[in-house]
């Protein structure tokens, strides 16, 4: 048996191999389930021959859980072998909460497809943590209360369909597609809870946005209402910068620190001479998310070039040298 450590700016990983097998073997027998990297585009340079998978650490999940890094989470099917685990949807959302985690959560291509390498063939299809709240029509809300994404949701053709009013829950299936159930059926279920490989925290009046690991602050009394440009500087005087938000998610947490004031300044800029080229305080692009409000952005007479969120989550372009509230971020202290 040999072992090496790979850095991939998740922190340093231990990987098992032996070159007789190319890894494979030992690594499941000794540590269990692992992440196959080969399945990500991210880590596609890395030599899936050879390291066919990266034994999860031992400090990082318990036994029977598997480790998913992007979250820093872990996460295991719950009913697969044992049918007396397979539970309607309430339970199943309750016996992982009694568990400290959650009914699984999923927002992206990356982590729907880690999700689906649990699901076993014999299995078909699992409990996953979004609810359709409507008594008619859709509206699909996740167990951490953000609603359904626009741009992600993998339905199974011809789904969701709410067949007689009567299919309100929703499973994933071995092809990482999603389909709505009667709420009462018994399956199994996808728990996910955070991991202990890293801990993160924020100082006094700071909020931790788990997501991407980030310390967020409003600053909304008067003596805080600023033009934009100032508004950048106070972030940085504190180690932060105005707040970046790339999707609903983070929208949703962000738009409840400003309730005190109607809007807020964020970091999008608006950084074209004439019409519109959006640009974000770390030198991004806008990228596909922009909840504007309605009719917005205009650009009035060419002076409105800074971007503020409201009360609604809505996006708005002002006048950079308005007086206005602001939102900062920083990255959380690594405490654990």
């Amino acid at each position: 048996m040999h072992f090496g450590t790979i850095l991939l700016g998740i922190g340093l990983i231990t990987v098992f191999y032996s070159p007789e097998t190319n890894g494979c073997t030992d690594k499941i027998a000794n540590c269990g389930s692992f992440v196959n990297p080969c399945n990500y585009q991210k880590w596609a340079k890395i030599n899936c021959a050879k390291h066919c998978g990266f034994c999860k650490s031992g400090s990082s999940c318990a036994r029977g859980w598997s480790f998913y890094p992007r979250d820093k989470s872990c996460m295991k099917v719950i009913g697969a072998d044992d049918q007396r685990y397979r539970f309607t949807w309430d339970h199943s959302n309750t016996f992982c909460s009694n568990g400290n985690g959650r009914l699984v959560v999923i927002q992206d291509k990356a982590k729907n497809d880690f999700v689906r390498s649990l699901i076993k063939q014999s299995l078909n299809h699992a409990w996953i943590g979004l609810r359709n709240i409507n008594s008619r029509g859709f509206a699909f809300r996740w167990v951490d209360g953000i609603g359904l994404l626009g741009y992600f949701h993998p339905w199974r053709q011809g789904q969701p369909d709410d067949y007689r009013g009567q299919e309100k829950c929703v499973t994933i299936n071995v092809n990482g597609q999603w389909n709505d159930l009667p709420c009462g059926r018994k399956v199994a279920h996808v728990c996910e809870k955070t991991s202990t490989a890293r801990k993160h925290g924020c100082g006094p009046g700071w909020s931790l946005y788990s997501r991407d690991n980030k310390c967020i602050k409003s600053f909304t009394d008067p003596s805080n209402r600023v033009r934009w440009q100032d508004a950048g500087n106070r972030c940085k005087s504190k180690q932060a910068r105005l707040v970046i938000i790339r999707d609903e998610a983070k929208n949703a947490f962000v738009k409840n620190f400003i309730n005190t004031v109607y809007y807020a300044w964020m970091g999008l800029v608006n950084t074209a001479s004439n019409g519109f080229r959006f640009q974000w305080v770390d030198q991004s692009s806008l990228g596909p998310y922009h909840p504007w409000r309605t009719g917005q952005p205009d650009n009035y007479r060419n002076n409105e070039k800074c971007i503020t969120i409201d009360i609604n989550g809505q996006w708005n372009d002002f006048n950079c040298n308005m007086p206005v509230a602001y939102v900062c971020e920083k990255n959380a202290a690594i405490i654990g």
